[in-house]
């Protein structure tokens, strides 16, 4: 009786062990994870927050770049499809400019307006300053376009202005919002999307669109991505491009929230285009998130904001944390009973169980029995399951060499429908099955590529070695198209070089027979070649008429299987067309193959008949060219003759201004032009009248004092007769410096080659010694005289 009792206290008090070291130790980690969940979950509620607000910022500021990148590239389009219009004379350049401008208007209902700026001197050949420019724009009025040309900055650009920095920039830019009416009545907020015009390195003017921001509000406003939260547009100057109350639109952030303004630097982040996210406490703690939006190529981003109140996001986290301490404790108080109830069933077979399972766990299968409990209970069927377990292992394992040793069609029987591993496997399987179908397509795809690789440079080369007679590189072209796509026909239609009509000659035909044959030309729309090059479509046929065309052998004639008919295009102009006829159907790679080289061979075409057409104009240059040294021949000798008159006129000259420069030493040289301006001195006529010669030049000559005897009317015929061409002789008393001065003049006519007369040179000799001599010699008779009569 008593080892019974010791029995039982020894159970009672292994049970009572177990419940309290589990139900200890599940009350310890309970209380740290709870205490730990309590002080994380607020700071990773926060985080969570942040992500989220962030994500969605990003994700609306993505969408609203979305929107504005597809108006921007379609401004850029138009603004790049004005390069180069600058050499057409400005007429045509307006006119196709408004053709161009009004169809983007009118097929755009978001656009406002479409203009074009250009800067006056690419217009206006007679304005030749860096300011000034002309301003045409399509803008919509009650739902039609109206024209209108403005003519801007005509005294001078306005540096402070849009347009002078896009000028000087000369990169895209979209402009901050600003209020704008057509009609001078009601304003909308609306932007510009410019593109410059640049023509060799040189900005020569703008295009653009205006868009109205309205609908822009419509959908930001509509949009709560979390409960109670807000979303806001931002231009780059952080001016409101939608707002919940209308009245703020266009206004600066810092006016409507002064409290943002006073406590963050929010306008550099958004003009810089950076990430930012702060909490703010106005009258709930408030988390604020700037995402930036990047228009085109412009520098100046525009920034989506999103304001969240925090409470709304914190309060879930509360109530799972509570939620999760309930559970915890449920949890508790379920496993104390539990633990109870299986602490009396797992003490004697545990032994056994952990033994089994300890080999499991390492991976070893061959040496673990299975268990034989007989208790007709959970641990029966614990050992049940665990010996199922090891049976399903076993089967595991053989199923995984198999489909190591590379029998991926070996059949697995799963445990259950739950099978988890069996349904791993499983997928495996056909993970792997399907990796291998995979890696086959992948080589017959490579085989296809390589194919069409090795086929493109084999017709390149062909096309680059014959491209010197049509005929013959047709012929090699069809003669290995048809062997390279194992084709059993072949012919190439090419376009007449005959202007009057369009139609297509046959240049090479290969394996067709002689009725076939007799078809050497082909007008669009006439037959299936007629329709490709009509359509500009390839025709490929699998169910091909039997009066269409016969394969022949030396057995008999068949129908065949496929026609392939591609058109050569060349920058949408039809070439020709080439035909293959096989007895197997043409696979997709070979019609993407033939269909490639028939834009080559096209190409190569239309080369060979510029070649062509060079030749004979190269053949009637070189006639032109020997006509034309025939003349250079007697042009070469006039100018022999020429050059020998010409060097005897420069013998003549130096001769002459040697004769000058002697003269000029001993007597006066002045020259005039035709109405008396002297034109220039030389030193002796300076030496005597005293005069710079710089004071002289360009002075008449009868302002120089040298002329006070002659009246008016003399003195005009004295120049009339030089003008007529006749030398005038005349002796000149004058008083230079107080002394009476005597100059014999001589005056010359000088004409040129055409005998012009061109100037005047006067020559002066300076006789006022002798003339005094001769006065003292009188003097001295008169004297003699007086004193021979007294």
């Amino acid at each position: 009786m008593s080892i019974l009792s010791d029995m039982f206290k020894i159970r009672r008090s292994l049970r009572q062990k177990m419940l309290f070291y589990i139900f200890t130790s599940f009350l310890l980690i309970l209380v740290a994870m709870l205490s730990y969940i309590s002080i994380q979950s607020e700071n990773l509620a926060l985080q969570n927050a942040k992500e989220l607000s962030k994500s969605y910022a990003e994700g609306y500021a993505s969408f609203i770049q979305d929107k504005l990148n597809t108006d921007m590239g379609m401004a850029r389009a138009f603004g790049h499809s004005l390069y180069g219009f600058q050499e057409l004379p400005w007429d045509t350049r307006l006119d196709v400019n408004k053709k161009m401008m009004k169809e983007i208007a009118e097929k755009n209902d978001g656009f406002l307006a479409v203009w074009t700026i250009w800067e006056r001197r690419t217009y206006d050949p007679d304005w030749d300053l860096d300011y000034g420019r002309g301003r045409f724009t399509y803008y919509k009025e009650n739902g039609q376009v109206y024209w209108r040309e403005e003519f801007l900055d005509m005294e001078g650009d306005n540096k402070e202005g849009a347009y002078y920095k896009m000028k000087v920039s000369q990169e895209e830019t979209i402009l901050n919002p600003y209020p704008f009416s057509y009609t001078n009545e009601d304003e909308i907020l609306e932007t510009s999307l410019c593109i410059p015009i640049i023509q060799d390195g040189e900005f020569i003017g703008l295009a653009g669109f205006d868009i109205s921001l309205e609908s822009y509000q419509e959908v930001v406003n509509q949009i709560e991505p979390i409960k109670g939260s807000k979303l806001y547009l931002l231009a780059n100057n952080s001016t409101f491009v939608t707002h919940p109350n209308e009245e703020n639109l266009g206004k600066y952030l810092g006016d409507v929230y002064q409290n943002l303004a006073d406590t963050f630097d929010i306008e550099t982040f958004v003009s810089s285009g950076k990430m930012l996210s702060f909490e703010l406490m106005e009258k709930e703690l408030n988390l604020f998130t700037f995402a930036p939006i990047h228009v085109g190529k412009s520098n100046q981003p525009w920034s989506m904001m999103l304001k969240v109140p925090l409470n709304n996001i914190m309060e879930q986290a509360r109530k799972d944390l509570l939620f999760t301490l309930i559970v915890g404790v449920v949890g508790l108080i379920v496993l104390l009973i539990i633990v109870w109830i299986i602490a009396r069933y797992i003490t004697r077979p545990i032994r056994s169980t952990t033994r089994v399972l300890v080999k499991l766990a390492k991976g070893d299968l061959e040496n673990v029995s299975k268990l034989n409990v007989q208790t007709k209970d959970e641990l029966q069927e614990m050992s049940d399951s665990l010996n199922t377990l090891m049976d399903g292992l076993h089967n595991t394992a053989d199923f995984a060499r198999k489909i190591g040793e590379g029998k991926l069609d070996t059949k697995y029987n799963m445990l259950s429908d739950n099978d988890s591993l069996g349904n791993a496997l499983l997928e495996m399987q056909e993970s792997l099955k399907k990796a291998k179908e995979e890696e086959e397509k992948r080589k017959l795809e490579e085989v296809r590529q390589n194919w069409t690789t090795e086929g493109l440079a084999k017709f390149g080369d062909i096309l680059r070695k014959n491209n010197d007679n049509l005929k013959e590189l047709s012929f090699y072209i069809m003669k290995n198209l048809v062997e390279y796509t194992d084709a059993t026909q072949g012919c190439i239609y090419v376009k007449s070089d005959d202007d009057t009509i369009e139609k297509y000659e046959l240049q090479a035909a290969i394996a067709y027979d002689r009725k076939k044959l007799m078809s050497d030309e082909i007008l669009p729309g006439d037959g299936l070649i007629g329709r490709v090059v009509h359509e500009k479509l390839t025709i490929y046929l699998t169910d091909v008429p039997e009066d269409y065309v016969k394969i022949t052998s030396g057995l008999g004639e068949a129908n065949p299987r496929s026609i392939l008919i591609v058109p050569l295009i060349l920058n949408d102009e039809v070439y020709g067309a080439l035909e293959l006829v096989s007895f197997n159907e043409f696979e997709k790679h070979q019609i993407e193959f033939v269909e490639k080289i028939g834009e080559s061979i096209a190409s190569t075409v239309s080369s060979v008949k510029v070649t062509e057409r060079t030749s004979r104009l190269l053949k009637e240059s070189q006639h032109q060219r020997e006509e034309l040294s025939s003349q250079e021949e007697e042009m070469r000798q006039n100018l022999e003759e020429l050059e020998a008159t010409q060097e005897e006129a420069a013998r003549r000259e130096t001769e002459m201004n040697a004769l000058i420069e002697a003269l000029g030493s001993s007597v006066l040289i002045t020259e005039f032009d035709l109405e008396g301006k002297v034109l220039n001195v030389n030193n002796k006529c300076v030496d005597l009248l005293g005069i710079k010669p710089q004071n002289m030049i360009g002075k008449y000559h009868k302002s120089l004092g040298l002329d006070n005897q002659t009246g008016s009317s003399a003195y005009a015929k004295f120049w009339a007769d030089l003008k007529k061409g006749k030398t005038v002789k005349r002796i000149s008393e004058t008083s230079i410096a107080g002394k009476l001065k005597y100059i014999d003049e001589t005056y010359i006519p000088v004409a040129d080659s055409d005998g012009k007369i061109h100037k005047i040179v006067g020559i002066g000799y300076d006789f006022t010694k002798v003339k005094e001599k001769d006065e003292t010699i009188n003097n001295l008779k008169e004297e003699i005289k007086k004193l021979r009569s007294e």
